[in-house]
């Protein structure tokens, strides 16, 4: 459909990455990457860090969406064996990100925010990195910020953020929000020609999509789990991004 982006396109970069550092043996997960299904164009895009990887929660989902059997071992499918070419193995991997996006506890705060704006828009979610690590602070040993800037990163971690730019470009959203405050850090440090100075006029930045074009961009903490806003918090923030749609 018109008003879509299919993203095999930047699954095939993703999955050519992990196949690149894995033949140097330097793939630093056991795990498949995330990977993507379809965006719908204009729509608000939260951005994570990086997806986690609980075995019994994908199982969980896995059989609620009935993508996998109570016999399916979920480790064996997510693990990586050097398997890029295994295309019934990528659409079921795709299929469980997407159904997770769309059922995982973590998201329903998230679904909630888009579906009270005015006018309603669609949650679409990506993560900066598409590795699958639970320890925020094992991501944090390659990537050094010092204030706002890059001190050092590991060029696989590198990668992957240069293919998440590029999917934002293509997704064309009306709104970003980063939910991780380390993504955020990221992205400011790593992005400092695509996003502009703080704005006290408006009270948020922006985001060039391109010459033409630039977006608003949030930046936050978490919005769920136990280091989430406040509820008074999160109440002004839904209402600082409900603002933004009234910019022309």
């Amino acid at each position: 459909m018109a008003n879509e982006y299919n993203a095999n396109d930047i699954n095939e970069k993703i999955l050519n990455l992990w196949k690149e550092f894995s033949e140097k043996q330097q793939l630093p997960t056991k795990l498949f990457p995330l990977l993507y299904n379809k965006f719908k164009y204009n729509q608000l895009l939260f951005i994570g860090l990086n997806p986690s990887f609980k075995a019994e929660v994908m199982k969980s989902l896995g059989i609620e969406s009935e993508i996998l059997t109570d016999e399916d071992d979920v480790e064996a499918v997510y693990r990586w064996n050097n398997s890029p070419t295994d295309l019934s193995k990528i659409e079921m991997i795709i299929n469980l990100d997407s159904y997770a996006i769309l059922h995982h506890d973590y998201y329903k705060v998230l679904h909630k925010i888009a579906a009270n704006l005015k006018p309603q828009l669609e949650m679409q979610a990506i993560d900066l990195l598409d590795i699958r690590q639970t320890k925020q602070k094992e991501i944090e040993k390659n990537i050094k910020i010092s204030e706002d800037r890059i001190i050092s990163i590991d060029p696989f971690f590198q990668r992957q953020i240069e293919i998440s730019f590029e999917l934002i470009q293509k997704i064309k959203p009306r709104i970003i929000v980063v939910v991780n405050a380390f993504a955020s850090r990221i992205i400011n440090a790593l992005w400092q020609s695509s996003i502009s100075d703080f704005s006290h006029q408006t009270g948020y930045q922006y985001f060039k999509l391109s010459l033409e074009k630039k977006i608003p961009i949030f930046f936050s903490g978490m919005l769920t789990g136990q280091r989430a806003l406040d509820v008074g918090s999160r109440k002004r923030f839904v209402w600082h991004i409900q603002q933004s749609l009234a910019e022309k």
